[in-house]
């Protein structure tokens, strides 16, 4: 047979208070303690308080920070590459303008190049006594003259312009100074003796010494000379101003790119120094 609880039985529990009893007194120390102040008060939340916790107001500020947030990193983003297309524009434009410079170099060399071979095509046509060869041959040789002629006051500006200087270069002062006079007394030469060939009949013997030719030995030894002394003097100009506008347009496009300059190396001096060795007539630079 089942013995019934204490509380089935209706019965005080062991030490004579009952459940209604010990929750009176519960509630009872509780207020006590509370009229006491050794319980805190029941948190208040402020209107601000709830404002900020609702869920709306909690949306509304996560979508304002993503967007500003957002915005300032698109912005971010949107500056780099303008920075980086304008880099590539620039660094595009210099290489454009190198190239160009090296070309209107190229086309100034060839020329003067054109010019020295067609003097001795012509001096060959005239030392063999070939009618008809030194006439043709003279006609080419009048062409390149002529182009030459015109050229050449536009050519010394160019040369300036390639390496974006203001004042008159080495490279100027060698095709006025050393070029230019080889030219003209191989111009004077051929010329004449041109000339003396057409009245003999291009009849060539031993006597045959054209005026403004060279004085002793062989009439041809001046044009001869002459034209390997300037494409020697050409050859040195192509040379040190291709790595000059090279350098030039590297140091542009470090600028373009905000790279710290690199050290600079003064060449003048060794540049000066082969063109002195290369170029007849030109002269050393007076120190400023």
């Amino acid at each position: 047979m089942r013995r019934r609880s204490v509380a089935e039985a209706g019965e005080d529990p062991p030490g004579g208070l009952a459940e209604a009893e010990i929750a009176r007194l519960v509630d009872a120390e509780i207020a006590r303690r509370r009229a006491a102040g050794l319980l805190d008060p029941a948190p208040k939340t402020s209107a601000f308080g709830r404002l900020t916790r609702h869920p709306l107001t909690v949306a509304f500020v996560a979508f304002a920070l993503t967007t500003l947030l957002g915005g300032w990193y698109d912005g971010i983003l949107k500056n780099r590459a303008e920075r980086a297309a304008r880099l590539e524009r620039d660094i595009a434009r210099i290489q454009a303008e190198e190239q160009e410079a090296a070309a209107k170099l190229s086309a100034f060399i060839t020329l003067v190049n054109e010019r020295s071979i067609r003097s001795d095509l012509l001096r060959s046509a005239i030392v063999r006594g070939a009618a008809e060869e030194a006439r043709e041959r003279k006609r080419a040789y009048d062409d390149v003259y002529l182009r030459w002629n015109v050229a050449y006051p536009l050519q010394i500006r160019v040369l300036r312009g390639l390496l974006g200087e203001e004042g008159q270069t080495i490279y100027e002062r060698a095709v006025a100074e050393a070029i230019a006079p080889l030219f003209a007394k191989t111009d004077a030469c051929l010329t004449a003796a041109f000339d003396l060939a057409t009245a003999r009949g291009f009849q060539i013997g031993a006597g045959f010494r054209p005026a403004g030719c060279s004085p002793e030995g062989r009439w041809t030894d001046l044009p001869r000379t002459s034209t390997v002394a300037v494409r020697e003097c050409a050859n040195a100009i192509l040379t040190n101003m291709r790595g000059q506008i090279a350098g030039r347009a590297l140091r542009r496009q470090g600028n373009a790119a905000g790279e710290p300059p690199p050290e600079r190396r003064d060449w003048a001096a060794s540049i000066e120094a082969e063109l002195l060795a290369s170029c007849p007539g030109l002269a050393p630079s007076v120190p400023a």
